[in-house]
Formats: structure tokens, sequence, C-alpha cells
């Protein structure tokens, strides 16, 4: 279903679902349950994300995404929002950036902001 969605919204998708990731791995309500699912969310993103972009008819990828996206939101949604979705959707709505992209411009600066604090001991 998803072998018709252009490069750009591949992209910004997966940057989605790898901020969904990210944010279920390193919030304060993290599960065991939910850093597994976020950890093979990002192994799986990093595997499939670039050829998903590169040639749209590999279904391989495009269902291995699907899948990513599926784990990423289960975790997501036990962890629930960190300061990354918090600021996409503030700068989405102001400026009419695709939800995506938003998570991708500010992911870098807010992961560098948390520090250590997101370091594992």
């Amino acid at each position: 279903m998803t072998v018709s969605l252009p490069p750009f919204f591949a992209a910004t998708t997966g940057m989605d679902a790898l901020t969904h990731a990210i944010e279920a791995y390193i919030g304060q309500s993290s599960t065991k349950e939910t850093r597994a699912l976020a950890k093979q969310a990002v192994k799986r993103i990093y595997e499939n994300l670039c050829s998903c972009y590169q040639d749209g008819t590999n279904i391989v990828t495009r269902k291995n995404m699907a899948l990513t996206a599926y784990e990423a939101g289960i975790a997501f949604s036990k962890s629930y929002v960190g300061y990354i979705h918090a600021i996409a959707h503030s700068l989405g709505g102001m400026y009419d950036t695709p939800h995506g992209l938003a998570n991708a411009l500010v992911m870098p600066c807010v992961l560098k902001a948390y520090g250590s604090f997101i370091h594992e001991n």
C-alpha cells in the first residue's frame, strides 16, 4: 500500500518512526518491553529507510518500514512523548512543516541538550 509514497514522504515518515523509537527508549516511562521494541525499530530503520527512499518499489523494505512504524508506535504509546515531539508539533503548526521533517530538524538539538541524562550507566 505504500509503494506509491513519494520519496520525501517515505523519508519524513521514517524519521517520525525513528523519533518514536528514540523517545520511547530514552523516556522516563520506558520499560524493558518498550526499550526492546525501540532498539529493534532503530535497527530496522537503519537497514531499510534509505532503500525505501531510493527505490519505492522494493516491497521488502516497505514491509519492514511498515512493521517498524507499528512497533515504534507501540513503544512510543506506552512511553509517552518527549521534547522532540513537543517542539516538532509546535514547529509544524506554526510553519506548516511536515511532522517527520520537524522531528528530524529538532532531534539533534534536543538530544544534545539532554546530554548525559540519556546515556546508559
